[in-house]
């Protein structure tokens, strides 16, 4: 897809997303939940190379998944990985926040505060090898 895709697609879902929250169809904490393994490792990455000073604008490989994708020589394990992650781990959370919405906040972090601890031991925003 391409950064053009993946750029217009994460902006559109975004929109969906703020959308249906200001609605209260969804909110935003189940949405932030449902993003989790994009969310976070985006903004792990971009926050670590801001921080050494990298043009965050240029392009890279520093993502936790292309790090796995380097390590495991595949992209199929990380896609199934991240299937896992989606269903076993943070479908549960959000559904949480759904039916319990004043615990939202609190199961959005349950959900992405170790979500973050593995994307940085796997190396989401660490340089190139």
């Amino acid at each position: 897809m391409g950064d053009v895709g993946s750029g217009f697609l994460g902006f559109s879902i975004g929109a969906l997303a703020l959308a249906a929250s200001q609605r209260g169809v969804v909110r935003i904490e189940v949405w932030a939940i449902l993003a989790g393994v994009f969310l976070v490792d985006a903004t792990l990455t971009l926050l670590r190379r801001l921080a050494r000073g990298e043009r965050w604008f240029e392009a890279h490989r520093m993502h936790a998944y292309q790090h796995l994708a380097s390590r495991w020589k595949s992209h199929r394990p990380v896609t199934i990985l991240v299937i896992c992650v989606n269903c076993l781990w943070l479908f549960p959370w959000a559904y949480a926040a759904a039916v319990a919405p004043v615990w939202a906040s609190w199961y959005m972090a349950a959900a992405l505060v170790p979500l973050a601890i593995v994307l940085l031991v796997v190396g989401a925003g660490s340089r190139e090898s």
